[in-house]
């Protein structure tokens, strides 16, 4: 698994979300990396929040490959 941090900047205060999806880039979903949808919920004073993203192996002799993390619906 691949561990990615998302940090809350610009006060502490209140609760607030922020939505995560990734999306694939010359990495496929399903066969190169687990998709990942959620909501991380920061609750007042949390500054940043860890998630994971499922790194599937295979026996392909593959160059290095990309995906993305889109951050949505900030509240």
């Amino acid at each position: 698994s691949l561990l990615l941090t998302v940090q809350r900047i610009g006060g502490t205060t209140g609760d607030v979300t922020v939505d995560i999806a990734t999306a694939g880039g010359t990495a496929t979903p399903g066969a190169d990396f687990t998709a990942t949808n959620a909501t991380l919920q920061f609750l007042a004073g949390v500054t940043s929040q860890v998630f994971s993203v499922g790194i599937l192996t295979d026996d392909l002799v593959e160059s290095n490959e990309t995906f993305t993390v889109n951050l949505s619906n900030a509240t």
